[in-house]
């Protein structure tokens, strides 16, 4: 049970100071009272992390509800966003950077750079670009003098700004090409999330397998 994370040697055959006491006095009903207060103690550690178990669960339990919601909601807001999505592949390449519109990868990454050199080290709300895909795009100044893209619609979507002016344009395309393969992960997130939740409710309220012993 990948949930447990202490073990108690139940087949021990060690004896305590109090069971030695009792075998020495050689009443039984004083080695009998040894023993019951030994597994007793036992017992408790053993009802003790039940309890932590089960708190465990039910915390487990309950950021896995909240992870199926989230991933729900994602997925129905990036399936809006697909519906607006417009593709700008090859020749298709469209952007509009303050205003202007150009359908030349090169020149877009290079107004990029320079925009997203002016905010390193800058911390403050995001900077808008313009348009791209049918989003808004922004410029969102990060830590370690970095700054990233990020695409806006009913999600947000970050993509790198890199060294290159192409190569901060494929990360921007990668992004919005990607929303079919991120509806997909989420998919699968959703049902992972649920199974999660099923498995564990299981669990909820498990009484301790020795309780009436106990």
């Amino acid at each position: 049970d990948m949930t447990i994370r202490r073990l108690e040697d139940l087949d021990s055959a060690a004896l305590t100071y109090a069971e030695v006491k009792a075998i020495a006095s050689g009443n039984p009903l004083v080695i009998e009272k040894a023993q019951v207060d030994a597994e007793l103690i036992r017992l408790t550690r053993l009802r003790s992390a039940h309890a932590e178990e089960q708190y465990r669960i039910r915390s487990n339990l309950r950021r896995s509800h909240e992870d199926a919601e989230m991933f729900t909601t994602r997925l129905a807001n990036l399936r809006q966003d697909l519906a607006i999505h417009q593709d700008t592949a090859g020749d298709k390449f469209r952007i509009e950077l303050d205003g202007q519109e150009s359908n030349n990868r090169g020149i877009a990454g290079e107004l990029i750079l320079r925009r997203a050199e002016k905010l390193k080290a800058r911390f403050g709300e995001d900077v808008r670009l313009g348009k791209f895909a049918g989003f808004d795009l922004y410029l969102r100044p990060s830590f370690n003098d970095t700054t990233e893209m990020v695409v806006c619609g009913q999600n947000s979507y970050g993509a790198r700004v890199t060294d290159t002016a192409l190569g901060t344009i494929r990360s921007l395309e990668a992004t919005v090409q990607g929303f079919d393969e991120r509806a997909e992960r989420l998919a699968l997130d959703i049902n992972d999330a649920n199974k999660r939740v099923k498995e564990l409710g299981e669990k909820v309220g498990a009484k301790f397998e020795r309780e009436d012993r106990f």
